[in-house]
């Protein structure tokens, strides 16, 4: 089995960015939310929002279209050609392909190349990120900026959290040497339950396949 990221690896540039000016281009009126998603970008860059408020900005536009099974199948049609020609000469059967991009576009293109996703679970008529609350970063050179980060930042989710009314996401060991957004932390999470193993065994099972 061969694990691969699916933006900007095996299908290139950025499928969100992409998803979003094929979206303006079968539907114009998309494009005003680009005014949402420059201030989202700038603040995310600062550190004043996680990873998934701003996807759910970039995707806010998925109340206004119309059809929206019909609009990914064009998509996934249209860019096909955008996976990498390397990638289809190694492709394996039981390949996993890792995305933090939305599953319900993502996983056509596992469907149409024949490999597993493991990506962002979002509901494709509203927008929003399934099961996620928010993602707590933080960075420092020394333990005490690291031990001083972490606390801030915890600080800044519950306080977060507190405002919009959700309740504060669980969180996991990570015990892992591996960078992956909490969406798909928690889809690992969700299939190591359903084998009836922990998230290491299930990960270590996998790899030895």
């Amino acid at each position: 089995m061969n694990v691969y990221d699916f933006d900007s690896t095996i299908f290139y540039p950025d499928s969100s960015m992409c998803f979003l000016l094929f979206a303006i281009k079968k539907q114009p009126s998309v494009f005003l939310n680009i005014f949402r998603v420059i201030p989202a970008a700038i603040r995310y860059r600062h550190k004043k929002i996680s990873v998934e408020q701003l996807k759910e900005t970039l995707f806010g536009f998925l109340p206004k279209i119309k059809d929206i099974d019909a609009l990914t199948d064009s998509f996934v049609e249209e860019y096909s050609g955008h996976i990498q020609k390397w990638y289809l000469e190694r492709r394996r059967d039981d390949d996993v392909i890792i995305s933090g991009s939305p599953e319900f576009y993502v996983g056509k293109f596992g469907k149409k190349f024949g490999f597993e996703v493991i990506s962002t679970r979002m509901d494709k008529h509203t927008g929003k990120i399934e099961g996620i609350n928010g993602l707590v970063n933080f960075e420092g050179e020394s333990v005490k900026e690291l031990t001083d980060a972490f606390h801030e930042a915890v600080d800044d989710y519950l306080a977060y959290c507190q405002d919009e009314g959700i309740e504060p996401d669980k969180s996991y060991t990570g015990v892992l040497n591996v960078r992956l957004t909490p969406a798909i932390h928690r889809q690992i999470a969700m299939l190591a339950r359903q084998a009836g193993l922990t998230i290491n065994a299930y990960i270590k099972n996998a790899l030895e396949e």
